[in-house]
């Protein structure tokens, strides 16, 4: 008899559900006592890609949030619904993750409230929200500060070191007015010499990325800069382009020796990804930006340029960290840079109120997105 009551008591709460939630911009379900779903409302339905009637009196844990954010197993003790059921406590969360019909996973906030009849637990009401948005922007904002911080501190180190280099260069000139060419410390004066000059390079990439570098933008064409990028990068490489790109491109504003500066660094980083050789993709297209994209950036029009390879790819745990200043997967050698290239096309694009990502797979290649804003 209580079983019945508490299963009439649970059908008049979710029949309130459904007026209240029918229209609410939160996904909503509930569970029984055995951790059953009963009802879920339309946003929830659109959220994960499952209907109610294919959830209906179906253990929702083990179908979509048996996962914790870092991918590990989330057992059921320490699900936020199932630990409500069993302890007749309220639980939030903005740190889960929940499984969609099709796999993919997106991130959530999570609120469990008890449903209790005559001091019982008889289920849950569980109310989530997507917060992608929120965690790609709580990302970018993390990444803009340690730009700012890391900037600050090159730019004092660069100025000093530059000095002393001056310093350094001006006597080995000094030194060798007073040597034969055929000398032999005339020649490794010289070695030096080269080795300084490099070294005021990288000073000035350092005060040029402390300096921020505004942009100035102009009209330009996206289709002439990105090949005339491309054919300059690949000059003495075995590699080759291949370009995907429509004649009805939007127009952009863009600082075109910024812009080329980004495609450049991301040619060069697919000639190294493939060093037996192959082919780079190159694609332009239209693209309207909607809160459903899921994207940092305002809504409207934007031109996608996408720099795909078919190297080694990138490890999963160190995607996240490729547009960091100084990190690199490369082996320390002056040649191949310090580390300073995607976190320099980072801040470019940024400053273009743009945005950049990477998608990897191991040994099936990498591919850069930038999105810049149509004009």
């Amino acid at each position: 008899m209580a079983g019945k009551k508490s299963r009439e008591a649970l059908l008049k709460s979710e029949k309130k559900l459904k007026d209240i939630t029918s229209s609410l911009g939160e996904g909503v379900y509930v569970l029984n006592e055995h951790g059953l779903l009963t009802f879920m409302n339309p946003e929830a339905e659109r959220l994960l890609g499952w209907t109610e009637t294919e959830l209906l009196n179906k253990k929702v844990h083990d179908i979509i949030h048996h996962q914790k954010a870092d991918g590990t197993p989330l057992p059921a003790e320490d699900c936020a619904a199932c630990k409500t059921i069993r302890t007749g406590k309220r639980y939030y969360s903005i740190d889960e993750v929940f499984v969609r019909k099709d796999g993919t996973l997106f991130p959530i906030s999570i609120l469990s409230s008890p449903v209790i009849e005559n001091g019982e637990t008889i289920g849950a009401v569980v109310a989530f929200r997507d917060i992608t948005i929120r965690k790609k922007l709580e990302e970018e904002l993390l990444r803009v500060q340690k730009l700012e911080s890391i900037a600050t501190l090159s730019g004092g180190i660069a100025h000093d070191f530059n000095n002393l280099l001056t310093a350094i260069l001006g006597y080995i000139s000094f030194s060798k007015m007073s040597l034969s060419p055929d000398d032999k410390i005339f020649k490794n004066l010289t070695i030096a010499e080269d080795a300084c000059r490099k070294a005021k390079d990288l000073t000035h990439k350092l005060l040029a990325f402390s300096r921020g570098g505004e942009p100035i933008k102009m009209a330009a064409s996206i289709t002439k800069l990105l090949k005339d990028t491309a054919v300059i990068s690949l000059s003495g490489s075995t590699c080759k382009c291949e370009f995907s790109i429509p004649d009805d491109l939007w127009p952009v504003e863009v600082d075109e020796g910024q812009i080329m500066q980004v495609v450049h660094n991301l040619v060069i980083n697919a000639i190294e990804a493939m060093p037996e050789g192959g082919i780079i993709h190159i694609s332009a297209e239209n693209i309207t930006i909607t809160p459903n994209d899921n994207l940092p950036l305002k809504d409207g029009r934007y031109i996608k340029v996408s720099i795909k390879d078919h190297g080694a790819g990138i490890p999963k745990e160190v995607l996240p960290r490729i547009f960091d200043p100084y990190f690199t997967t490369k082996k320390l050698d002056y040649h191949k840079g310090v580390g300073l290239g995607l976190a320099v096309c980072y801040s470019i694009i940024k400053k273009h109120n743009g945005y950049i990502f990477a998608e990897s797979e191991i040994e099936k290649g990498t591919t850069f997105y930038i999105y810049l804003p149509a004009s």
